[in-house]
């Protein structure tokens, strides 16, 4: 990634993009719990706070607009 000219990254924070951006456009919870391998339904809903932030929420699609025009795929 860093080649490509992306910041360098943690897999957790690929991971946490990804649940992150899974309930923006409406995923379901328990996906979300499944995809990080939580037991308790109350860990996974840290994600539902970023969600809730609509400063936020208004950040992320942001940032994927900004990468959509680098290339990535997401516009």
């Amino acid at each position: 990634m860093v080649r490509a000219g992306f910041a360098p990254t943690r897999s957790y924070d690929l991971v946490h993009s990804y649940c992150t951006t899974l309930l923006l456009e409406g995923g379901d919870i328990s996906l979300v719990q499944k995809a990080r391998g939580h037991r308790d339904i109350r860990t996974t809903m840290i994600y539902t706070q970023v969600v809730i932030d609509p400063r936020l929420a208004v950040a992320v699609e942001k940032a994927f607009r900004v990468a959509g025009a680098r290339g990535t795929g997401r516009k």
